[in-house]
């Protein structure tokens, strides 16, 4: 069961979902050119290693940490981002975003009261924080402890009455739980002029929770067309959760440098 984390870098919320790719039926670019992207990046960085390299400031080595260690993560390569990622917990320990990935990673390999005991930690220092309180609700929809995670995504709701995703989120708390009446009643809340992919991805949601497979993925890939795969992924692995899609690896030659 994978989740669709929010990660706190550089002072900015960015979805660390994002780090992971869509699915199945979204490698439809030329598996053979993203092949040859992927063993161009390796020589090239072989290459490099052999190259004089110049001296980073600590932020700039912190932040090349984390993009390899995204990389991995694109690859649901867990264990090994987890060490890499020590290489940034030597330089910045109490870093935020690095103790957020640390979580990240103990969740996706089952270490959920370790990584419930860093969120814990992040909560007591900035309990107002949207990443912290978001990715604790992620951790109860791992577990399918459904009520548990919609009762914080309502409280969070309330401090953020305008967040989509947040509606989104508790629309599948209640689909997660089989009750028809209370997912309905949340999808219309998704259901207004498609100038987001929320509405596309509640309707996929439904489609694929009933067995109707090929309108579940035409809906996801409408909000594809619409809006752009890489922004969706968020999305797609709250669908995931849900046991409604598949979840694989990030297209190798899409990953991020």
């Amino acid at each position: 069961m994978r989740a669709s984390w929010i990660n706190l870098l550089g002072g900015n919320a960015v979805v660390l979902a994002g780090l992971v790719g869509l699915g199945f039926w979204a490698l439809a670019a030329d598996s053979d050119e993203a092949a040859r992207k992927l063993l161009l990046k390796r020589v090239t960085a072989d290459l490099s290693d052999h190259r004089p390299q110049p001296q980073l400031t600590e932020e700039e080595r912190l932040n090349q940490i984390m993009r390899r260690t995204g990389v991995y993560m694109d690859q649901l390569r867990f264990a090994e981002a987890g060490e890499v990622l020590k290489e940034a917990e030597s330089l910045r320990p109490d870093h935020p975003a690095v103790r957020t990935l640390r979580m990240v990673i103990l969740a996706e390999l089952g270490k959920m009261d370790e990584a419930r005991a860093i969120c814990k930690r992040l909560l007591k220092e900035d309990p107002g924080n949207f990443v912290y309180r978001y990715n604790e609700a992620e951790l109860y929809m791992m577990e399918k402890r459904y009520a548990e995670a919609r009762r914080r995504f309502e409280k969070l709701r309330e401090a953020h009455p305008g967040n989509d995703l947040l509606v989104f989120k508790i629309f599948l708390t209640y689909l997660g739980e089989k009750n028809e009446p209370m997912t309905l009643e949340w999808a219309r809340k998704l259901d207004r002029p498609a100038d987001t992919p929320y509405m596309y991805y509640a309707a996929a949601a439904l489609a694929l929770s009933s067995g109707d497979i090929a309108t579940g993925h035409r809906a996801i890939l409408d909000a594809d067309r619409a809006f752009g795969h890489g922004k969706q992924r968020t999305l797609y692995h709250s669908l995931a959760q849900l046991g409604l899609v598949v979840r694989t690896a990030y297209p190798p030659g899409d990953a991020p440098e």
